[in-house]
């Protein structure tokens, strides 16, 4: 992708934004760190930069006003990281996809990527160590599997800061794993756990 060019045809640089919904302390504590890791000559914006309580709602209508803000790409990617199973559990699956359809409707050629999580952000971790698919009821049972692999696993800050440097060796093995779940044929209806956490990652290799 060409970027744009400033008025003295130097092109400008195209940050990439990657948004993360209210439950997002982890992710946000991951994407900091490998940001300062494996993409650290990639310009990356991690949002929020302090962690908020806010749905996917909020975050949907703030890459809204992003996009208002010039109808040329404003970003070279906008990722959204998002875990539906809260969404799931209060009813809210045929809201959020209506929000999703017209946040890409308006979108239009702009690269906006929505990164999900089903349960949650956790399988992306387990996957590091286990291939599995197994359609958990919710992410507190996700969690006690991980912790056959991360035996302390926590959500509190001094632990979610460390996660990417824990996990960091094994990530090609999570891409593989994270990958085959999306490409295993589906009867009708099947439930499954599934997490595209990889897409972000490909998209920012080749960035």
């Amino acid at each position: 992708m060409k970027g744009k060019k400033s008025s003295n045809n130097v092109p400008l640089r195209q940050d990439i934004l990657i948004y993360c919904d209210g439950k997002g302390y982890t992710e946000l504590d991951y994407f900091a760190a490998m940001k300062q890791d494996r993409y650290r000559n990639t310009p990356i914006k991690v949002n929020p930069r302090f962690p908020i309580k806010q749905g996917y709602e909020k975050v949907i209508e703030e890459v809204k006003e992003v996009l208002k803000e010039s109808q040329e790409p404003p970003s070279k990617y906008i990722f959204i990281v998002i875990d539906v199973d809260d969404i799931h559990n209060k009813g809210r699956l045929k809201d959020y996809k209506e929000r999703k359809k017209d946040l890409l409707r308006k979108a239009g050629r702009r690269q906006v990527i929505f990164i999900e999580s089903h349960p949650c952000f956790e399988l992306w971790f387990l996957l590091h160590y286990e291939f599995t698919d197994k359609p958990y009821m919710c992410c507190d049972e996700l969690i006690k599997d991980l912790r056959r692999y991360l035996e302390g696993y926590s959500k509190k800050e001094k632990y979610r800061k460390e996660l990417y440097a824990i996990t960091k060796q094994s990530i090609s093995e999570a891409i593989k794993h994270a990958k085959r779940i999306r490409k295993k044929k589906r009867v009708s209806g099947e439930a499954f756990s599934y997490t595209d956490v990889y897409r972000l990652i490909d998209k920012l290799d080749s960035a």
